[in-house]
């Protein structure tokens, strides 16, 4: 990928898990955190219950910056911490969506 980043620089980038997950809900939700059942932007953050630290409440629905995407059911932490050598070999652009093809 000539756009891409280096394992190394993901790395760099999320050194812990609350950073990594800092970014992606600034990726999702840009203008603000919304429900991704009503889309209410009337949410609560919960940051004491991981993994669902968001609950709407319009609809009461639960929910992570993970629900309802690609990594749903990952078991990997949101940090470059959580990536174990291998997991992942690209990550796409960040300017856009991010996409990271794993190997195993």
């Amino acid at each position: 990928m000539a756009n891409g980043l280096s394992v190394f620089q993901v790395f760099e980038m999320f050194p812990d898990e609350a950073t990594a997950e800092a970014w992606f809900v600034a990726q999702r939700w840009p203008d603000g955190v919304r429900c991704i059942e009503c889309l209410s932007s009337n949410v609560q953050v919960r940051a004491t219950r991981k993994p669902q630290p968001f609950r709407c409440r319009a609809c009461r629905k639960d929910f992570s910056v993970k629900t309802g995407s690609v990594m749903h059911a990952s078991k990997l932490g949101g940090g470059g911490a959580g990536v174990g050598a291998g997991d992942v070999v690209a990550v796409g652009s960040v300017q856009g969506n991010v996409v990271a093809s794993t190997g195993a």
